[in-house]
């Protein structure tokens, strides 16, 4: 029986691993500062971006791996939502333009978004940006930039 729990452990573990999509928080202390793949061997926490490339050890504590998301690009995952999801089109009767970006997000899981800023609510509007490098988030005049 212990047998059949370990191999069972073991698949399960490998295709939580292998599965498209899951990624890892590197954490620095109480900050997350790279979204990725990590695993940590003794004390180190051997880290890739989300695609499996540059490489880098950190060493373990302070940093540490949570699982996330290694799709960055997608608000949900920091707990924020689009406002006015479509843009009303100008001069043609109040329509709305489907392909225009949102013009804001705010807060929608503040268990999940008080990661980056412990004070903001349910509902306070946010900044979010993809940037070349990874994720910039605002919130009141503050800003945590997050490598990808």
């Amino acid at each position: 029986m212990k047998l059949f729990a370990l191999v069972l452990a073991l698949c399960l573990g490998t295709w939580m691993t292998a599965a498209p999509g899951l990624g890892d928080w590197l954490y620095d202390g109480a900050h997350v500062i790279a979204i990725g793949k990590g695993r940590v061997q003794r004390n180190v926490v051997h880290w890739t971006d989300c695609s499996g490339n540059n490489p880098k050890d950190y060493k373990n504590p302070p940093y540490f791996i949570e699982n996330g998301d290694c799709d960055p690009t997608n608000p949900t995952i920091f707990g924020l939502k689009a406002v006015n999801p479509y843009r009303p089109m100008a001069g043609r009767g109040g329509g709305t333009n489907a392909s225009a970006p949102p013009i804001g997000f705010t807060v929608s899981d503040q268990q999940k978004f008080h990661i980056f800023f412990p004070a903001a609510k349910d509902g306070d509007r946010v900044t979010f940006h993809v940037t070349e490098s990874g994720i910039r988030l605002g919130y009141k005049g503050q800003v945590v930039s997050i490598k990808r």
